[in-house]
Parts: structure tokens; sequence; C-alpha cells
């Protein structure tokens, strides 16, 4: 069974692996998707809101391998919290920069600038950019 979550301002959303996902908009309304994964050249599509590919052709859709690769997973979400963590997993956490920092943890600083999202790579102990809204560290 499929649930559908109406997305909330300044929320959070973890999609692990596994989790049967879409990303709809009711009215148009303005998400942003930060997509942490592990490279890959497999993406299994139950549906695809009939989009076409770079030949103008439907995509692929993999029902049969989709169905076996689905877990039952609950999806968590995260807010803002006093010390500014967004989100924490077994895997990284993500927190909220309200100014230029140095880092503790080699990770990727998601900046916006000129109305467009970046992510650069810093090590520990480097000063995220001055435009930097989340720093994403792997644990």
């Amino acid at each position: 069974m499929l649930n559908i979550i109406q997305a909330q301002k300044n929320k959070f959303y973890d999609i692990p692996a596994g989790l049967v996902h879409g990303l709809g908009t009711p009215n148009h309304a303005n998400i942003k998707v930060l997509e942490v994964q592990q490279s890959s050249d497999i993406t299994y599509r139950l549906f695809d809101y009939k989009r076409l590919d770079k030949n103008n052709k439907y995509r692929e859709i993999h029902v049969g391998k989709s169905l076996k690769c689905v877990k039952e997973i609950e999806y968590i979400s995260g807010g803002i919290s006093k010390n500014h963590l967004y989100f924490e997993n077994k895997y990284y956490s993500c927190e909220v920069v309200k100014k230029s920092k140095k880092v503790e943890k080699h990770g990727w600083a998601i900046v916006f600038e000129h109305n467009e999202y970046f992510a650069f790579e810093l090590s520990k102990g480097e000063i995220t950019p001055e435009q930097t809204v989340f720093y994403v560290s792997w644990k």
C-alpha cells in the first residue's frame, strides 16, 4: 500500500533505498530536493508521468523489478532543532547553516547562489562558503 505524504514547509524527509516515492506537487508547490545517494546506473520505475527520454520515447517502466526491490519502510521526517541539526541517521547528518563556519567533518556544503543550488565538497577544518544553507556530513 502507498501512503500520500503532504510535504510541509521546513521539514526534511529521508527516503531510504527501497521506499517507493514520487515527487508530486499540488498547486505547483515549491519543493526542493537534495538527493544524496550512491552512484548507480539502476533506477526502476513503477510509473513515470509519461516523461520522454533523449530520443523522444517514453521512458521504460520496470514494474516487476521494482516490486522485487520494494521494502516496507516508514519514512522519517525532521525539522530544525536548537543546535541547527536538521536530520541525522546512521549514515549522515544534515544541519542548517546560518553563517560561515569551520567544518568538523568531511562533507558537502549546499550553497544557494544566483537562484541556484550548488554542492561543494569540504574537508575537516575548511570554511563553508557564505551562501551555505545546509551542510551534509558522513558518519
